[in-house]
């Protein structure tokens, strides 16, 4: 039996941690919200990729206020959305998202190639309200 007790782990005291003055201890439940919501910070400031620069871009600019930017394959329409307002400070009123997929062509006969995948944000404003683009 004595072999046996060498494996059983020692009962040892455990000390609080010692609170400083004018630090906030947080649980540990908002601890790991605040560390899931810094990694959301920093993958969204990777959405917006480039605005996309087109004839069609250009008039839905100058017409209807809505801007055409390419963006991360992993992107979903809230992070766009939260992108758009972290990085030009403007609120989006819409954002639709465009899947282009990539087209296979021929390369000299025989040989195959495919172009790649592009997913665009359409992103609506309001009235007034623009996006300086340079």
């Amino acid at each position: 039996m004595s072999i046996l007790k060498i494996f059983k782990k020692k009962d040892e005291k455990k000390q609080k941690p010692v609170s400083r003055e004018g630090e906030k201890t947080l649980p540990k439940k908002d601890l790991v919200a605040e560390i899931k919501s810094s990694e959301e910070t920093s993958r969204v400031a990777f959405v917006l990729k480039k605005p996309h620069v087109s004839e069609k871009a250009y008039n839905a600019n100058t017409e209807v206020s809505q801007y055409v930017f390419i963006i991360d394959s992993q992107a979903t329409k809230p992070m766009v959305r939260q992108a758009v307002w972290e990085r030009y400070g403007v609120r989006a009123e819409g954002v639709n998202i465009i899947r282009k997929t990539g087209k296979t062509k021929h390369l000299g006969g025989r040989f195959f190639g495919r172009r790649s995948e592009i997913k665009k944000a359409v992103v609506s404003l309001k009235k007034g309200e623009k996006i300086n683009i340079d």
